[in-house]
């Protein structure tokens, strides 16, 4: 995050001082004044004002702030791409974030989950009690949300690979991906009891799964090297071994005339071993693993700056509008569906092709123009909340192939259903 730099007030002595100058020319100066203003007006800045540090451009989700029952919720990330395991972690805290705001779960998760530890070590209670019910209850959710977390991580790389394959040009491999999380206790009543949040990742990095993410290290590059001077040498070495004889008995003749100097061969050889050493390091640091250490830990520090982004984007503390609670739901079911194409592949997640959801809901995921305002009346607002990364998305191709028509996917790894004490 970006830190506005901070300058101090002149002192007491430079005001005096400088209040005391002359203004020679009036007239110059105010001429001075009117160019820079007019120079600052007219210079074109493809940046919005930064909000909370970070600088923000304007992107495709500006142009829905004015559609009808669209509730837009912008989280601009300081990542030109954004890797598959940061948009699983993302989508996992705002599901968890969710059933908090929305009145499912008493506590946030990771409080209900502090205190359901702390009483697995009191004593049993009776199965038929209140507290038996409602810590039965939390567990089965605490549960369900944990296989949801793992199966995420899985999903999100699979869905990369899934739109890497399907990509047309390699050149951009940036792709908009859609999950919606329904409270209700049908996927069609989220529109008039439920709720519906839709999650946009724009700037997904399309990456066929086990592919190189590292470019080539400085131990192959020298390795090739090597290997091509020492083939080389080989050719060249049957016309060079006379040539090579004769010197080797003129360099011995010389030193046999000069006696050896045991203290500057000691200093030379260990100077040598010193160099060996520093070039074995520099090695280990061009390592692939050393390099996928160094990129887990980028991305550790990015899902740090990415949670304290998102939190403060859906309480409304980054100017943006909160997530809307109309009314207090009661305990419910959550759906959780992805948009993915048909070629997408994962245990977890069933292809529902002939769902259709808020009409809301399906022009923001199609692309199509927004629906009226008289055929949404009906409709509640929908929340969406948009994490867009710095990099130019590729757009979807004219023609598509079977495999790549985008349907939804319902996850069928667990049950999540909230509760109340």
């Amino acid at each position: 995050m970006y830190l506005t730099p901070f300058s101090e007030p002149p002192s007491s002595s430079s005001r005096a001082t400088t209040a005391r100058e002359p203004i020679t020319d009036v007239t110059n100066t105010t001429a001075r004044d009117n160019d820079n203003k007019t120079k600052n007006n007219t210079a074109a800045s493809p940046f919005v004002p930064p909000k909370n540090g970070v600088e923000r451009r304007r992107t495709r989700s500006d142009a829905l702030k004015s559609t009808p029952n669209l509730n837009l919720i912008s989280v601009p990330l300081l990542e030109e791409g954004i890797e598959d395991g940061l948009a699983a972690h993302l989508a996992s805290s705002l599901v968890a974030h969710i059933l908090w705001s929305r009145g499912q779960v008493p506590l946030p998760l990771p409080q209900l989950a502090k205190m359901q530890a702390y009483e697995e070590d009191d004593e049993e209670l009776p199965t038929n009690s209140k507290e038996a019910k409602e810590k039965a209850k939390a567990n089965a959710l605490l549960e369900s949300f944990d296989i949801l977390g793992s199966h995420l991580s899985t999903t999100f790389t699979a869905l990369s690979t899934a739109m890497a394959l399907g990509a047309q040009n390699e050149q951009n491999p940036l792709h908009t991906a859609h999950m919606s999380v329904v409270l209700g206790s049908s996927l069609t009543s989220s529109g008039k009891t439920g709720s519906s949040t839709v999650l946009v990742i724009d700037g997904l990095v399309g990456r066929i799964w086990g592919q190189r993410r590292t470019p080539r290290t400085v131990e192959e590059d020298e390795s090739d090297e090597e290997r091509s001077e020492d083939e080389e040498g080989e050719e060249e070495g049957g016309d060079s071994e006379g040539d090579e004889d004769n010197e080797e008995q003129e360099v011995g003749e010389e030193q046999s005339e000069e006696p050896p100097d045991s203290d500057e061969e000691e200093e030379e050889d260990e100077d040598e071993e010193d160099e060996e050493e520093d070039e074995d390091s520099e090695v280990d640091e061009n390592d692939t693993g050393y390099l996928e250490a160094q990129r887990q830990r980028h991305l550790q520090d990015t899902m740090r700056t990415a949670d304290k982004l998102l939190l403060r984007a859906l309480v409304g503390g980054s100017g943006g509008r909160e997530i809307v609670v109309e009314e207090e739901l009661a305990p419910t079911q959550a759906h959780i569906l992805l948009r993915a194409p048909r070629r997408f592949k994962h245990d977890a997640w069933m292809p529902k092709q002939n769902l259709k959801l808020a009409p809301a809901v399906e022009s923001l995921v199609s692309g199509g123009p927004a629906p009226s305002s008289k055929a949404s009346k009906k409709d509640k607002k929908v929340d969406v909340v948009w994490i867009e990364g710095t990099g130019d998305v590729s757009e979807p191709p004219s023609t598509r192939h079977e495999d790549d028509e985008m349907i939804w996917w319902i996850w069928t790894g667990g049950k999540i259903v909230g509760f109340s004490m």
